[in-house]
């Protein structure tokens, strides 16, 4: 492109003017020479002077204007053409950076009808092609539900997983997707009413298939017992295969319920160590011995030093310690969607924990993320076929919340093969720390709101690239007058395309988009709730049922029945008839004993009574009923225990 740096509207004119005279003066001469050479007039006896005469002569000439007109236009097309690799060549030293235009925009594939909204250009939708990922950086109130959150959900015909903090997405989009046939749910697993949707991160694993089990649990093991980036990898190895012996352990006892709550509940309960090595001998006596795997496992962790264990164990407690929350523990012990039929059948998951809870759940969202990319890339599935499956968006709102999230940077590079897309929203690009530079590489489109900082703002800058602008220089010589010695010159020098004060501040209804191959775009950003396309689609949200998953009860402190062999396999020993009359007639524990643990007792557990809740005088369940607050009943019951002579003293 070139520009005539620096001068007047009127001198701009005047040069532009000469231009075309000096054009059109040339292309009337190589015209006039192909006229002549048409007609045979143009041989060596002709002088150059006579020409003008010659022409002048027979103007009026049908076969002489036929030939001087096909001429003028060759010669045009020539000089054009001429012109145009001359300016195209003499680009800028510093740029030519510029904005794309319709045209640009048409060809970068743009303007499709069933990818990711972006935003507006020209008064027309743009969206990107079905395959693409989108990444969005936004600052805090800069409106990125209100532009691109929102109006994908009520866009979007597959299926959806949403990260939705504030639950405003499954309000105000959860009404319009269900009506069009998707199942929606919302998964809040500390939602104290139990209004939440059920999810068991290994439920849908075969508990028969010996081989499944390990190789789906080694996944999760990976995902929860991740390696330290520094330091000694060997406690989170060791807790992957405790993970794995008792899962595996915990799928072949068909009589307890296969989730990690339960595997929790298995290892923190009474003494693991010698429960799971006997296990061990009494499944193989039983002649139902646990697969190869399982034991192979089981011996590794029940075989360490005492030290050793306790600190593989507490590696992997540490790790479950959120499923010791019993609304967790109710909400992952059944599921009601199935990961794996994402791309099969269009369905609405809103993963709604609230920001204070997002961090304690960094862990159970993680492993969600990591299941949604194992289960919709198996090979088993396939790549995505547009026939029979539905695309899925995975939309991570406020994605920095979810801490390290590894999974989703490997997988952004191949997921859009299997049918998936990822919109990725952060508040700056510092946001995605170490996989900043995958994320960014593998996004297709990357969406820019005016930003808050000086540091983004020049990145973005950076990012739009310089062009030459022309400054003007007057120098003034040494005559009385100053006259004489007068001169003018002329530079070009390197101008942003926007600089950073420029970028900071940006109408908040304008946006940037970058894509490859293409210019910058600086479009108008979506408002749904000004617009009528999105404002007809805000319906109801489903009314969200609360669980019918029964909470499972905390375990008994003894280590007894129900968890040893006797109880998990019935023995093969005839057992004798149990005497009605004299059930009958033998008295029922009470189910509280208001009485302190003897020295016996303590010394051994075993001969406790399982039905039997050893309790000092003071009996919290009691006080709770006759309406005192049960934290102060039971605190003041833990006193009672801890600090007897207080209790003496207070009697005295």
């Amino acid at each position: 492109m070139i520009r005539i740096w620096g001068k007047s509207p009127a001198t701009k004119t005047a040069v532009v003017v000469c231009a075309v005279i000096v054009f059109v003066a040339l292309a009337s001469v190589i015209a006039v020479f192909i006229a002549l050479a048409a007609l045979k007039q143009l041989n060596s006896h002709i002088s150059i002077t006579a020409i003008p005469s010659f022409v002048w002569y027979y103007r009026y000439d049908p076969m002489l204007q036929m030939w001087f007109g096909r001429g003028f236009f060759l010669a045009s097309l020539l000089l054009g053409l001429a012109a145009l690799v001359m300016f195209k060549n003499s680009k800028s030293l510093h740029g030519e950076a510029r904005f794309a235009n319709a045209k640009e925009i048409e060809a970068a594939g743009l303007r499709s009808d069933n990818g990711i909204l972006l935003g507006k250009f020209a008064g027309r939708w743009l969206t990107t092609n079905a395959e693409a990922h989108v990444l969005l950086e936004a600052p805090t109130g800069a409106g990125k539900g209100v532009g691109i959150v929102i109006p994908n959900l009520l866009n979007w015909a597959g299926s959806v997983v949403c990260l939705d903090m504030k639950q405003e997405n499954y309000i105000k989009t959860a009404g319009f997707r269900a009506k069009h046939g998707q199942s929606v749910f919302l998964f809040d697993p500390v939602n104290r009413e139990g209004l939440t949707a059920c999810y068991n991160p290994i439920g849908y694993i075969d508990r028969n298939d010996t081989v499944q089990v390990v190789d789906e649990l080694q996944k999760i093991g990976a995902m929860l017992f991740p390696a330290p980036e520094k330091g000694d990898p060997f406690w989170s190895e060791a807790a992957r295969t405790a993970f794995v012996g008792v899962g595996a352990w915990l799928a072949a006892t068909p009589t307890l319920p296969f989730t990690i709550g339960e595997i929790y509940r298995s290892i923190n309960t009474g003494d693991p160590k010698t429960r799971f090595a006997q296990e061990i001998v009494d499944r193989q006596e039983a002649g139902k011995p646990l697969s190869i795997a399982c034991v192979t496992a089981l011996s590794d962790f029940t075989s360490a030093s005492d030290n050793t264990f306790g600190g593989i164990k507490q590696s992997v407690t540490t790790k479950l310690g959120l499923w010791l929350n019993p609304y967790i523990d109710k909400a992952t012990a059944t599921s009601d969607f199935d990961l794996r039929e994402l791309r099969l059948k269009p369905m609405s998951i809103y993963l709604g924990a609230t920001a204070n809870n997002i961090d304690r759940l960094e862990p159970l969202y993680n492993l969600i993320f990591q299941q949604i990319v194992d289960l919709n890339t198996d090979s088993n599935i396939g790549e995505f076929d547009p026939k029979t499956q539905h695309r899925c968006l995975i939309l991570l709102d406020e994605f920095a919340k979810l801490g390290r999230v590894p999974v989703i940077v490997s997988a952004i590079s191949f997921v859009r093969s299997y049918g998936l897309n990822l919109l990725i929203v952060v508040q700056n690009k510092a946001q995605l720390k170490d996989g900043a530079d995958e994320i960014s590489a593998n996004s297709d489109v990357t969406v820019i709101y005016t930003p808050k900082e000086f540091k983004d703002a020049k990145d973005i800058s950076d990012r739009l690239g310089t062009h030459g602008l022309g400054a003007k220089s007057k120098s003034r010589g040494g005559s009385l007058f100053g006259q004489s010695n007068n001169s003018v010159s002329e530079s070009e020098h390197a101008r942003a395309l926007m600089m950073p004060q420029e970028v900071l501040t940006m109408p908040l209804e304008e946006i940037l988009i970058f894509k490859r191959g293409v210019l910058p775009i600086k479009a108008t950003k979506l408002i749904y709730y000004k617009m009528e396309e999105f404002v007809t689609r805000l319906l109801p949200a489903p009314k969200v049922e609360a669980s019918d998953a029964a909470a499972l009860p905390p375990p008994s402190w003894v280590d007894k029945a129900p968890r040893d062999a006797g109880a998990i396999m019935p023995s093969t020993a005839p057992q004798a008839a149990p005497d009605d009359a004299a059930q009958a007639a033998e008295p029922e524990l009470p189910l509280l004993a208001p009485r302190e643990l003897t020295d016996e007792e303590i010394e051994g557990p075993a001969l406790l009574d399982p039905k039997a809740l050893i309790l000092g005088e003071l009996d919290p369940l009691a006080a709770i009923e006759r309406g005192d607050e049960p934290v102060v009943a039971v605190s003041s019951w833990l006193n009672q225990m801890l600090h007897p002579e207080e209790r003496e003293r207070d009697a005295a």
